[in-house]
């Protein structure tokens, strides 16, 4: 799947826009980052996927995108997350606040992503939030190295 934009504007508010889809050399990044030009908040929870080529050109764009504007990222997915804690400018200088994260249900035996904010990171003292079972409402089993929540300590 190629990378998708879509915006959302609401009087008041930055603009929102969602990417959705792979971040890759065929994603087009340049022209779809290239095409906001103004201060905005990112949803980057539906990147379902990033290659190295991808994020060479992805590290450049989002450098050159929040040098010219303001830019916060509202979330990122999974995949995102993996690489937060590797490469500092991944987001250039936009802060991060919050992030989607892999939880386990014993109870009832699922597996899901859940959002975790920087916020509860923070009150947790960087130790995984507690989160509940969509299914069953039966606590959550934190599914990941401890150090996944690393990029959002400083980010609340």
């Amino acid at each position: 799947m190629s990378l998708k934009m879509s915006m959302q504007k609401k009087e008041g508010y930055l603009p929102r826009i969602h990417l959705t889809g792979s971040i890759d050399e065929h994603s087009r990044i340049e022209e779809v980052v290239g095409s906001i030009k103004e201060d905005a908040s990112l949803d980057l929870s539906q990147i379902d996927r990033i290659n190295s080529v991808g994020l060479i050109i992805w590290l450049k764009s989002m450098g050159q995108l929040t040098k010219t504007y303001r830019i916060s990222v509202d979330v990122i997915s999974y995949c995102l997350a993996t690489y937060a804690n590797q490469l500092l400018d991944l987001f250039g200088t936009a802060p991060i606040r919050a992030c989607m994260a892999p939880y386990y249900c014993p109870k009832c035996k699922t597996n899901c992503e859940v959002l975790v904010s920087a916020v509860e990171v923070r009150a947790a003292k960087g130790a995984p939030p507690a989160k509940q079972c969509p299914k069953c409402n039966a606590p959550m089993d934190f599914d990941e190295m401890d150090q996944y929540f690393e990029f959002l300590r400083g980010q609340a």
